[in-house]
This record gives C-alpha cells, sequence and structure tokens, in this order.
C-alpha cells in the first residue's frame, strides 16, 4: 500500500516537476488480426490537456524490418490531415482555429498491412501496441488483440519500456478468451517509452502466398536486371571510348604553372578533398600562411595546427581565391584552428569544387569534351536505376536472410562499380586535356623514377626545389617516395612551417613524420561531415520474446 502511494506521489511529482502540456489518461488499443497479417486497429485516446492547444498528432511506421507495411483506410472523430512522408504514415487531428484545454477524446483507426513476413521458418505476432516516439506520459494502456485462429497461449511475450528493454510481462496483467488477448497496464508509461507484444507461430498460419509468389518472381527478374545493365552499358562504352594516345613527356616542374588542385584533377579526372586540402601547404610555400604544430604535455599527448594568415593571396584562379578566403572566415585574428573546422568546412570544400567545375569550363580547360561528359552523365544514370530496382525488391520483400540479401546485394555493387568504370573510360578527352594529361604523366613519372644525382643538380639551381614540389607530390599519392628520395638532401626546415615537437634541431625524419600527421589533420578535419542514422524495426525476435519498441506499428505522437 505504502509503495503505491509513493508511486502515485513521484508520478504527480513528476507531472509538475517535468512540465507536461498534455498527458494521455487512457490509451485504448483493440486490434483485430485477419488470416491475411492484416491488422485493423482501433484507438481510443483519453488526452487531458494542460495548456491549451489544437490537438494531438500521430506517427505510424510504414517501415518494419526492411519491408514495406503499409497504412490504409484511417479514419478519425475529428477533423484530421494526414501525409505521408518517408516511410511514416502522419496523422494530425484538430483544428487549426480552434484550443482546447481538459479532456479529449480521440479516436483513430487504420488498416495495417504486414503481408508476408519473408520467413519460410515461422510467422508472428510481433506489434508495438503502443510506440516509442511519445512525448508525455500515457498512465495506463487498455488492449485487446484477436487472432484469426487458435495459438500456443503458452508463448505469449509482452515487453515495455524503453527500446530494446527486455521485461517480459512486467507492469501487464492479461487474459486470453478464445482468440482474443485481453489486459492492461499496471504502471505508466513515461516518454519515449513502449508496449510491445511477441508471438511466434508455425509457418503457414497466416494466407500470404499470393506475397510469396511476387517475392520469388521479383528476385528472379532482379537477378536478370543486373547483367542486362552491364551489357547495355558496355555497349555504349565500346562506342564512345577514347582511343586517342597519351604521350607522355618529361617535366620536372609541374606544367603549364598548375596549381596541386588542378594537377591532381588532369591526373585522375576529378577533385577531392585531398586535391584541395594539399593548396595550405601550396600557400604557406607561395608566402600567404604559416603552420604551426604544438603538442600537449601528459599521458595523453594530441597535436594541434594552427594556420595564420600572413598576407591576401593574389591569384586569377577563382576557386583558389574563394577557397583561400573561406579558410580565413573562420579564423580569429588571422589565425584558423584547424580543428574548428570539423563537421563546418565540407561544404566549403562542396562549393568549391563546383567553382573549379565552372571554371574550366570557361576556360576550355576540361580533360573531357563536353559532348563525351554528356554521354558519361547517361551512362552514370544507370547507376540509381540499378540501386532503386535493387532496394525496391529488397525493401518491399524484407528478407533478411543473408543468403537472400547478401547476392542481391553483391549484385547492385558490381553493377555499379562496371558502369563507373564504363562511364569514365567513354568519356572523350578534349585536344587540351589529352596534351595536359600527357605532361602530368610525365611529371610523375619523373618524381617517381628520378635518381639522385639529378635532384642533387634541381637543389642546386633550386634550393627550394623539395618544398616547391612537396604539395604536388602529396596530390599524386607519391609523397612519402618523394620524401625518402631526398633524406640525405634536405637540411633545412620550410620557413611557412613550424612544429615545436621538433625543438631547436631540425631532423628530418621528425619533419617528415610531422608533415604527415598535418596532412591527415587537414584531410580530417577540413573534409569531414556530421552523419545521419535511422531505425526502422529490428528488435529482437519473437520466439526469444521480443523486446519493447522492437516490433511493427507503433511509433508515437504529441500535441500541436
Amino acid at each position: 500500500m505504502l509503495k503505491s502511494i509513493f508511486s502515485i506521489i513521484f508520478l504527480l511529482y513528476s507531472l509538475t516537476a517535468l512540465g507536461y502540456q498534455y498527458t494521455i489518461e487512457e490509451y485504448n488499443s483493440k486490434i483485430n488480426i485477419n488470416k491475411n497479417n492484416i491488422y485493423n486497429v482501433e484507438e481510443n485516446l483519453k488526452v487531458n490537456f494542460s495548456t491549451p492547444k489544437r490537438g494531438i498528432y500521430r506517427i505510424i511506421p510504414e517501415k518494419f524490418n526492411g519491408r514495406d507495411i503499409k497504412v490504409s483506410d484511417i479514419k478519425t472523430n475529428t477533423e484530421t490531415h494526414i501525409k505521408n512522408e518517408r516511410n511514416f504514415t502522419y496523422i494530425r487531428l484538430g483544428e487549426s482555429d480552434k484550443y482546447i484545454t481538459g479532456i479529449k477524446n480521440y479516436l483513430i483507426s487504420f488498416k495495417h498491412n504486414l503481408g508476408w513476413d519473408n520467413d519460410n521458418s515461422k510467422d508472428e505476432v510481433y506489434y508495438n501496441i503502443v510506440g516509442n516516439d511519445w512525448d508525455t506520459v500515457i498512465k495506463k494502456v487498455n488492449f485487446s488483440i484477436t487472432l484469426p485462429k487458435s495459438f500456443d497461449t503458452d508463448k505469449i511475450y509482452f515487453t515495455s519500456g524503453k527500446r530494446g528493454e527486455i521485461k517480459d510481462n512486467v507492469g501487464i496483467k492479461y487474459s486470453i478468451k478464445g482468440n482474443t488477448i485481453s489486459g492492461y497496464t499496471t504502471k505508466s508509461l513515461f516518454p519515449n517509452e513502449s508496449l510491445t507484444i511477441a508471438i511466434p507461430l508455425e509457418e503457414g498460419y497466416f494466407n500470404t502466398g499470393f506475397n510469396k509468389l511476387f517475392y520469388f518472381f521479383k528476385n528472379f527478374i532482379l537477378f536478370l536486371i543486373h547483367p542486362l545493365i552491364i551489357g547495355i552499358v558496355y555497349l555504349i562504352y565500346r562506342k564512345n571510348r577514347d582511343t586517342s594516345p597519351i604521350i607522355d613527356t618529361v617535366e620536372f616542374y609541374p606544367p603549364d604553372n598548375l596549381t596541386p588542385t588542378e594537377l591532381g584533377y588532369y591526373i585522375d579526372g576529378r577533385v577531392d578533398g585531398k586535391d584541395l586540402t594539399s593548396m595550405i601547404f601550396y600557400w604557406g610555400n607561395k608566402g600567404y600562411l604559416n603552420i604551426e604544430e604544438s603538442g600537449s604535455e601528459g599521458l595523453f599527448k594530441t597535436k594541434t595546427f594552427v594556420i595564420t594568415k600572413l598576407k591576401d593571396i593574389s591569384t586569377d584562379k577563382s576557386f583558389e581565391k574563394y577557397l583561400f578566403d573561406s579558410l580565413f572566415s573562420y579564423s580569429i585574428n588571422n589565425k584558423v584552428n584547424i580543428s574548428s573546422l570539423k563537421n563546418k568546412f565540407y561544404k566549403n570544400i562542396e562549393k568549391c569544387i563546383s567553382l573549379f567545375e565552372i571554371e574550366l569550363i570557361e576556360k576550355n580547360k576540361t580533360l573531357y569534351s563536353a559532348s563525351s561528359r554528356k554521354t558519361a552523365k547517361k551512362i552514370q544514370l544507370f547507376i540509381p536505376l540499378t540501386m532503386v530496382l535493387t532496394f525496391l525488391a529488397i525493401g518491399f520483400l524484407g528478407d533478411n536472410r543473408i543468403y537472400v540479401t547478401l547476392p542481391l546485394f553483391i549484385g547492385c555493387v558490381i553493377s555499379a562499380q562496371a558502369i563507373t568504370y564504363f562511364a569514365q573510360k567513354s568519356k572523350k578527352r578534349s585536344e587540351y586535356g589529352n596534351k595536359i594529361l600527357g605532361r602530368c604523366l610525365g611529371f610523375k613519372r619523373f618524381l617517381t623514377v628520378t635518381e639522385k644525382d639529378k635532384l642533387e643538380m634541381l637543389l642546386k639551381e633550386n634550393p627550394s626545389y623539395f618544398y616547391d614540389i612537396l604539395p604536388y607530390t602529396i596530390v599524386l599519392g607519391v609523397s612519402d617516395l618523394w620524401a625518402d628520395k631526398f633524406k640525405d638532401l634536405v637540411t633545412t626546415p620550410p620557413t611557412w612551417y613550424h612544429s615545436n615537437s621538433m625543438g631547436n634541431r631540425f631532423i628530418y625524419s621528425s619533419y617528415i613524420s610531422s608533415l604527415n600527421h598535418s596532412i591527415s589533420t587537414l584531410n580530417n578535419s577540413m573534409t569531414s561531415s556530421p552523419k545521419s542514422t535511422s531505425n526502422f524495426g529490428g528488435g529482437r525476435s519473437s520466439s526469444s520474446g521480443g523486446s519493447s519498441g522492437g516490433g511493427a506499428g507503433g511509433g508515437g505522437g504529441g500535441s500541436w
């Protein structure tokens, strides 16, 4: 008795302290499951508004374990707005010009078509009576679940609580009459807590034969689509491939006064993060900035990199000016801490790449001709087509078994790689592109095969030759090889790079190690972007009792 009184006092205190604008006094759910595994759901919500609100909204998932579970025949007892978006059905109940306080009952009914579960070993009922996305307290849940025929009553499992929690039948009372399970909760559900039922059933319990037939037919067609698409793409490639010869020339310096970004583009036909971050060292060598590396003391040593602007950049290349100015737009007193760019600067990188591509087109200096670029883009459209066909089938059928999904994914990946390869190879180089590519390849070959005596001669002619060429070796991926060739030749550090870890004495190996670390840090910080995640079902299986919120359906809602 004392425990019950304490629970009530704690609940009232929690509601007051957390300031809920509404609570659900009763959540009544009646679910009738027919022989085709279609759920006829009726919900009666008794809502208590403590502050004026227009009504409530309901969000119902239409995806479970990768397969579609469509919602239809939605009916309510009040003015309602319904929309489908991103695998969810949104139901907004209430009038936009009318506010409510106190008690209001909302009736919602709909059909939830779970269809075939894509598992030939068993059928199941695994459903969230209340989903884990409600933002308020649900004081009591009453439920009634009717199955189409008899089942093993010893294998009924209920779980409640936060998503993924396993608390079998805790806080839940229920009884069975015929094929109907009726019950209620003995404790409140707090925000993001759910109530889930799981019943493993024998295979064939539900009549979903048509779904199975359609599933296997679609998979059969899909396995034919992959080789068919590759065959079509190959024929387009054969017709449009570039047969122009590339003539390498010996180059001791970057040809045509190219920046590292431009050189990186002509070598592989694209601009990536490394091509742009290498510009930091290029600008340092040009006297536009300094790089300072400092390390912390203690057990867990960390390094920070600060770039200091020395003067404004002078260039006729719009992409270069934009990249330089964007970098120092993050500065304080002309100093930029590299770590401050993380998950931010990637937007500037993306825009810089666009400016770079536009500038090449305007100056007629693209690697590939305009007509061949259009052909390549048309070929690349086969990639989303392949992905759509693959994922539509997998998403529609939702078969999680590895021996079914793995070949489909492998086929999709192989097709995408083949299409990308043929799209790239089908592009024909422009006259300028063909000529400059030969010179760039000749420069790269010189960097990788040149002998020590030739390097000594170049250093005598130009003492800063090593540092002049260094940014280009980064984009070409030969910086380690290049550095190794100069290990006995370079005796002084660059004026634009300072590190407290090297002390007063210049040690070439320490400098190269520090430089490599700074390259990695620059790439990670300047190109990193935030990641997003999503989740649609997939808790423990019904045969193991399930987990709270792990079943189909449920979702949640709130007030508006």
